[in-house]
């Protein structure tokens, strides 16, 4: 009987987001740890093995032909440049790259209640020196996915929800260690990451109202293109 590795089997290949795209990986060992959760040794196609990483089951996707079509000529640059593009993978958050591009004026605006929310969680932490437990009890990944649930009903479809939702999550996965958090809370995060747990998994509603003040600087966008 072949050995239990839960939703993804070893060698399989899998696509595993990260901010506008996807990157095509193999998943070389599972396990079942004590959270309960399945986690992948996932080997990055065309990279060196030093790269290789655990990431839980919720941070991968399985092989889809046609996403990976969409990103064939990245790929194609990756290639030429796999220096360059390793690099970008740890620090692709920052704002923007070094030739001039402007930044989307996006707008999160946020009730007074929400910014109170803000202000009181900077000054717990700064003055307190009291940081919120992980995991939270409520995490960003559960509000998300009531969104998706509350905002579709009566809908048609759910599909633009979801998206927004996963486009949200991606980019608080990938962002929180960066931009998200206060120096008091970085010796937490290096330790609650550091076996492969996804971020929204872990933190809670206050760092994703941190998330939304940020869009305006994690959403580059080149004006002129149509």
């Amino acid at each position: 009987m072949p050995k239990d590795s839960g939703p993804f089997r070893t060698g399989q290949r899998v696509l595993i987001p990260f901010t506008d795209k996807f990157y095509t990986a193999k998943c070389i060992k599972a396990e079942k740890r004590e959270d309960g959760v399945w986690y992948y040794l996932v080997h990055y196609q065309g990279w060196n093995k030093s790269h290789d990483e655990w990431i839980e089951q919720q941070g991968l996707q399985p092989f889809d032909p046609d996403l990976a079509k969409v990103n064939l000529n990245k790929d194609e640059q990756a290639k030429q440049k796999p220096k360059k593009v390793e690099k970008k993978r740890k620090s692709e958050l920052t704002p923007w790259d070094g030739d001039q591009q402007e930044v989307a004026q996006v707008r999160v605006p946020l009730p007074p209640l929400l910014q109170k929310v803000l202000l009181d969680d900077r000054d717990r932490i700064l003055e307190q020196q009291d940081i919120s437990p992980v995991p939270a009890r409520l995490t960003v990944a559960q509000v998300l996915q009531s969104y998706v649930s509350l905002s579709s009903v009566g809908q048609e479809t759910s599909k633009p929800y979801e998206e927004a939702a996963a486009g949200l999550r991606i980019y608080f996965d990938k962002a929180l260690q960066q931009h998200l958090l206060y120096e008091e809370e970085q010796d937490q995060a290096e330790q609650a990451l550091s076996r492969g747990r996804m971020a929204s998994c872990l933190w809670g509603p206050t760092h994703l109202l941190r998330l939304l003040c940020k869009l305006p600087t994690l959403m580059p966008m080149a004006v002129g293109t149509t």
